[in-house]
């Protein structure tokens, strides 16, 4: 597809903001953390419905960073440093606004992103973006366009877009990408290769889509992956779980297709920049259990939650939370104390292979934190809730 440049951003505005007081979790429960991002051992970025919090000592305590032009909204967040951190929030009328800072939240900068929509943004370094902007989408079918930026977020280029078909906007014209609806991760290298990933269509093939130029082209690559012939119509959705240079791996959810098959989650891998793909023995899942989700701190050392739901009888299961060093060779399946509650999971995030930090739902505003410092192996309940 030939490029669709748009240089869509207004001049950024500077947005100084006052240090807020230290919020300890003991003595507020009011943040609910959707978002965790784990930098270093001691240094994290926390995202809620309409705020973003940082950390300096491993989870204990958070300080306010949200600067004073957000109003509400979800917070859709990253992080790349104790530092380098963004967010997206969208306004009514206004479209997505991207706001960034580089010296941990003293300060932000924020841009227009786009005039409609909502939008995710990844940044692979502290110069190169990726952002997929939502634009309109129903039950089935998804309209959205695919943006990049080559100056920190300052200007942004649409490069892709979802086919036009079900949605007929005119900033859909060319695109390349499925609209189905579901686009879980769309990250794209600084030197080109980049991978789309979602929930599967009707013909339950897995969702994954490669570019080679920045963007401006993607295809089909589901055919490449190495997986059993019997697999072919079940999965349900892929996750991009980890990327970096021509490395990624991904996590695809293989639903039982017969009373007599499992549920798993498989598991591939690159080196080359898809050229080849690896993909170890399929992780075993419980019969009732929800989506796999990954949080990988490279392409070896990974984790993968697995969600327990309500059996035929309505009977709750223990959620699982299984880890691999080896790039999903092998499998250990850990026993968090979190795992046999009914609080949901809302953030997993892993600095390196020893030190992540978990966050739980407890309630309408409420967040448990969990840290481990041993690659999971024991965990330690940072708030009193």
């Amino acid at each position: 597809m030939a490029a669709m440049w748009h240089l869509l951003a207004l001049l950024p505005l500077l947005s100084l903001v006052a240090l807020s007081p230290v919020w300890a979790l003991r003595t507020s429960a009011s943040v609910a953390f959707h978002s965790l991002h784990l930098v270093s051992a001691r240094d994290a970025w926390g995202y809620s419905q309409g705020g973003v919090y940082r950390t300096h000592d491993g989870g204990r305590h958070w300080q306010n960073r949200t600067p004073a032009l957000t109003s509400g909204g979800l917070l859709e967040g990253g992080a790349l440093d104790a530092r380098h951190a963004w967010f997206t929030v969208s306004r009514a009328g206004e479209g997505p606004r991207l706001y960034r800072t580089r010296d941990g939240g003293v300060h932000w900068t924020w841009t227009r992103l786009f005039r409609q929509g909502s939008a995710r943004v990844a940044f692979r370094d502290s110069q190169y973006g990726t952002a997929v902007v939502q634009l309109d989408r129903d039950r089935t079918h998804s309209a959205f366009v695919v943006l990049t930026s080559r100056d920190a977020g300052a200007h942004w280029g649409q490069v892709n877009s979802a086919r036009p078909g079900h949605f007929r906007q005119a900033l859909l014209q060319g695109g390349d990408l499925p609209d189905v609806s579901g686009l879980n991760d769309l990250r794209i290298q600084p030197g080109g290769f980049g991978l789309a990933c979602g929930l599967s269509g009707p013909d339950q093939r897995p969702y994954v889509w490669q570019t080679r130029d920045g963007g401006r082209t993607f295809r089909d690559v589901a055919g490449q992956l190495p997986y059993a012939p019997a697999e072919r119509r079940q999965f349900s959705s892929t996750r991009l779980a980890w990327s970096a240079g021509p490395l990624a791996v991904l996590l695809s959810d293989v639903q039982a297709g017969a009373p007599n098959e499992r549920h798993v989650a498989r598991l591939f891998r690159t080196e080359d920049a898809g050229r080849h793909w690896h993909t170890p023995a399929p992780l075993a899942l419980p019969v009732h259990s929800g989506a796999a989700l990954p949080a990988f701190a490279d392409a070896r050392h990974g984790w993968v939650w697995v969600r327990a739901v309500p059996d035929d009888q309505g009977q709750p299961g223990v959620s699982q939370l299984w880890r691999t060093g080896n790039g999903g060779e092998n499998w250990r399946l850990l026993t968090p104390p979190f795992a046999a509650t009914a609080a949901e999971l809302t953030a997993l995030s892993f600095a390196d292979p020893q030190h992540g930090l978990a966050a739980l739902r407890l309630g309408a505003g409420v967040s448990q934190l969990w840290r481990t410092d041993d690659a999971g192996e024991h965990w330690t309940q940072l708030d009193a809730s």
